[in-house]
């Protein structure tokens, strides 16, 4: 549907940052932005905007492009609706939510028609800007005069503006400031400037700084438990890649060292001459004070645990048991190639008999029965080289997280 770009868009489903609607690109990710995460300065506020104006049915897209000679549209076919954004305009917008200052800009892309009036009030830069732009009184006149109903719109809103009580108004006071609030931080968050923030935070007393530290936690285990809630039986392995690297502690709370993501789709070796063969792990973690690493390795919550019944017990799935075989290989692999790997790094590990993880499955999704978990945990138990978690554990240690936190 992109016939106009380069045949080659790299493409990646956007995390809880990018509102989870599909990125195209055609640049070097990691040379634009200096990481290889799925996000980017802003493109949450730039990714809402698009979804928000998707029509009903259709899939939200954007498509990032370097090119100059790119055309600020959408494209907008029987299955998608895709929005071009020139990256380096796009981030040359200092602003609140750069992406209505950008199509605002460009004049090609209408804002959603439905968040003008929000979108007015969390900016005021937004309207700053169009008031310099030089629109009067005898404008706002002409636009009610071309359609009845703008004119009643506009009545209405005169008189609801007269007519709102002091609680009210005390009501959206609060209302805005918390939304200033949520802003600013969004806007901390993904500008380059974290630490000069961090500092001034640091100026905050004890308590004040545990109370928003607690409320900043419970927000986002929140969301990642409504975020397993909704897509417990998604089947898209490609979908939990990148929500795990979106929310890579969530694996941390596995291990009880300190361990952090190394890398996300790491190459282990393998290779042949002929440049087949790869073998390429989800995830490598490293522990902060040794260095050595563990290999993670994620399927999805629909992989199959269990099979057919023999002689009063369950027998493990081929899914499960390739999935075990495959991670195994990695960790030879990547003990077999380490000097070579490691040489060619700019960041030190160490590999010595790596842990290995293996997230697959749910019991929920597949209603096991005592019997059926019994067969699973003799044989999960008995593993030597491989830690074996399903989803719907993982994130029961995030829900026990948040109860602590919610006390």
């Amino acid at each position: 549907m992109f016939e106009n770009y380069h045949n080659e868009l790299s493409h990646f489903i956007g995390g809880d940052r990018l509102a989870y609607i599909n990125v195209y690109y055609d640049f070097d990710w990691e040379q634009v932005f200096n990481h290889n995460r799925s996000t980017f300065p802003n493109g949450k506020y730039l990714a809402k905007r698009v979804k928000s104006e998707c029509p009903k049915g259709k899939e939200p897209t954007l498509i990032l492009t370097m090119r100059d000679d790119a055309k600020v549209m959408p494209i907008e076919t029987e299955t998608h609706y895709a929005v071009v954004v020139k990256i380096k305009d796009y981030l040359n917008n200092p602003s609140f939510d750069p992406s209505a200052n950008y199509f605002a800009r460009a004049c090609q892309i209408p804002l959603t028609k439905s968040s003008i009036a929000k979108d007015f009030m969390d900016n005021p830069e937004l309207v700053t800007q169009i008031i310099e732009s030089g629109l009067s009184i005898e404008m706002v006149g002409r636009w009610a005069r071309s359609a009845t109903e703008r004119g009643l719109q506009l009545k209405q809103l005169v008189e609801s503006m007269d007519t709102v009580s002091e609680d009210v108004e005390n009501k959206a006071h609060i209302s805005a400031d918390l939304d200033s609030a949520v802003d600013l931080l969004k806007w901390f968050a993904e500008t380059g400037f974290v630490e000069p923030v961090l500092s001034k935070i640091m100026e905050i007393g004890i308590d004040e700084l545990n109370k928003i530290s607690s409320v900043l936690g419970v927000i986002n285990l929140r969301r990642v438990m409504e975020l397993w809630d909704r897509e417990k039986k998604n089947s898209s392995e490609e979908y939990w890649q990148n929500q795990l690297t979106s929310n890579p502690w969530v694996i941390s709370q596995v291990f009880s060292d300190p361990v952090v993501i190394f890398a996300d789709k790491a190459y282990v070796g393998g290779k042949a001459i002929d440049n087949t063969g790869s073998n390429i792990v989800d995830f490598l973690y490293k522990n902060q004070i040794t260095t050595h690493v563990k290999l993670v390795e994620i399927k999805t919550p629909t992989t199959k645990l269990l099979s057919s019944i023999y002689r009063n017990v369950f027998s493990i799935s081929t899914e499960l048991t390739g999935s075990i075989n495959q991670v195994l290989n990695y960790r030879e692999e990547i003990e077999k190639n380490f000097h070579t790997l490691s040489s060619a790094s700019t960041n030190k590990y160490e590999v010595i008999n790596p842990r290995c993880l293996l997230i697959a499955g749910s019991f929920e999704n597949e209603q096991l029965n005592d019997t059926q978990k019994k067969s699973f945990e003799i044989f999960r138990s008995e593993l030597k080289n491989v830690e074996i978690i399903t989803f719907d554990e993982l994130f029961a240690k995030i829900q026990l997280l948040l109860g602590l936190l919610e006390q």
